[in-house]
């Protein structure tokens, strides 16, 4: 292939440009024949160009190399950047999440203290009510006025009540009661109004 490549090109003299065991170039000089040959200075300076024109080639390539490495370091670093900052971000979502369910937790156990509280006085007071009920009915047996009234109120009592009763229910569940206890012992209206309320 050398031979050839002399051959066709009409080289006299061929100076291969290698780097690592591969040639990146090849300069030949052509034209002076055989009548002038090349001196050892004129050679000497064909293979210090050959030399310096190697490490440069050399430098050049070696410097694609770094910008490549460069680049893609940089791509490295942008994406471990974003991966803590998603990290970051999921830790401080975390904490936000365990402060607020801390506080919730907190504000739990502050409504529920005082409401377990009301509610067992409720639980008492309506079995307080109850035993005061079945003692007044017990002494006052011979006067139906009263037992008719202390079945009315036990009535009232038995029937589902809301939680909290607005004015308006308050109202009705009064008129309700007057108007039993007016039909039943015969009271006045204004009396059983009042007794009613009570």
């Amino acid at each position: 292939a050398a031979l050839e490549f002399i051959r066709i090109t009409g080289a006299e003299i061929i100076v291969p440009f290698n780097l690592n065991r591969s040639v990146l170039a090849i300069l030949y000089l052509v034209g002076r024949g055989e009548a002038r040959k090349y001196s050892k200075r004129e050679l000497r300076f064909l293979l210090e160009i050959r030399d310096i024109t190697t490490v440069s080639l050399s430098n050049a390539a070696l410097y694609e190399r770094l910008q490549a490495m460069l680049f893609h370091l940089e791509e490295k670093v942008k994406e471990r950047t974003h991966e803590l900052a998603n990290a970051q971000a999921q830790l401080i979502q975390q904490e936000k999440m365990a402060s607020l369910g801390v506080m919730v937790a907190g504000i739990a156990h502050e409504i529920n203290t005082p409401t377990s509280v009301v509610n067992g006085a409720a639980e008492n007071l309506s079995k307080n009510l109850e035993l005061i009920m079945q003692n007044i009915a017990q002494r006052l047996r011979n006067d139906t006025f009263f037992s008719s009234m202390l079945d009315e109120v036990r009535r009232v009592w038995k029937e589902p009540r809301p939680q909290l009763l607005s004015a308006i229910e308050k109202m009705r569940a009064v008129r309700a009661t007057a108007m039993a206890l007016h039909n039943k012992g015969g009271m006045p209206e204004t009396d059983a109004r009042m007794r009613a309320d009570f």
